[in-house]
């Protein structure tokens, strides 16, 4: 463009050139304009946002560390203050059997009934094998071998033992226990033989016959039992007079069998009989899960 000249021959002001927008761009500019405090204070938060995010996890990382490191500090303090290695020995270990009751009962001239109640009261732990001893007055009467499955309580019994002089101070003496660790008592089948019909029979001389115990036993369970004991406990009140037990070498599942264990000589006055079944369910041939 060629500048113009005044009357005076000064050159006059330059026209700058036009500049024309499209309609899009108008609409572009029209909206930063509106938009344009809006997208600084989103900017401003994201960058705020940011800055709380940061702070707080350089805060969580500081407390866990402090956390982790107080405990891990704790920690050593008490296992140098008072870690005793048989006291965290004996916490995995089981406990003792408990011997309940001993005695002797007359089973007939020169002859006598040896009982003692055990119990386990460990509910993780089998007595899977248990040597013991009956000893009277000092003197060697049995030795024998039972098993206490947990929770468990069961007659150790010696039954007819001559001797010749009446029996003093009964004890059981323990020899050796293998314990065997039961993670999970849940698993463990379940022996629920019940007993009804228990009558029992006075005898024990030529006349009367022998005495005796009848009963049914219902094996309600799922599975079949071998050597399955029951053991028979006659009371006159709350004191045990006679002791016996009869051994099903094979009970199957969802089945009755009529039971009787017998006694040859007299016994006292029986007001009362209590029927109790045992069977090793750590021996996987004791127990077979009944399959149709």
């Amino acid at each position: 463009m060629t500048p113009q000249i005044d009357g005076v021959g000064n050159p006059g002001p330059t026209q700058e050139p036009v500049i024309r927008l499209s309609d899009t761009d108008l609409k572009a500019g029209y909206w930063w304009v509106t938009n344009k405090q809006l997208l600084q204070k989103l900017v401003k938060s994201f960058v705020v946002l940011l800055i709380v995010i940061f702070w707080g996890l350089a805060a969580w990382g500081g407390w866990q560390y402090y956390i982790e490191t107080d405990l891990d500090a704790r920690l050593q303090n008490n296992l140098s203050q008072s870690v005793d290695a048989r006291v965290i020995h004996s916490a995995m270990q089981p406990d003792s059997l408990i011997v309940l009751n001993t005695a002797a009962l007359p089973a007939g001239e020169g002859k006598w009934d040896f009982y003692a109640q055990l119990a386990n009261t460990n509910d993780r732990w089998a007595a899977s094998s248990v040597d013991y001893s009956i000893i009277s007055g000092g003197a060697l009467i049995v030795s024998g071998n039972t098993y206490l499955n947990p929770g468990e309580t069961k007659l150790a019994l010696s039954l007819g033992n001559e001797l010749d002089t009446a029996p003093t101070f009964v004890e059981l003496r323990i020899n050796n226990i293998n314990w065997k660790r039961v993670w999970n008592p849940g698993e463990l089948p379940d022996v629920l033989i019940e007993t009804t019909d228990i009558t029992f029979t006075p005898g024990g001389d030529e006349i009367l016959g022998r005495s005796r115990v009848n009963f049914q036993a219902a094996n309600n369970t799922p599975y079949n039992f071998r050597d399955l004991v029951l053991q028979v406990e006659l009371y006159n009140e709350d004191q045990i007079v006679g002791v016996g037990d009869i051994v099903i070498a094979d009970f199957p599942s969802i089945t009755t069998q009529d039971v009787e264990v017998s006694w040859l000589h007299k016994l006292p006055k029986v007001d009362s009989v209590l029927v109790h079944s045992h069977v090793d369910l750590l021996n996987p041939e004791s127990t077979r899960r009944f399959t149709p």
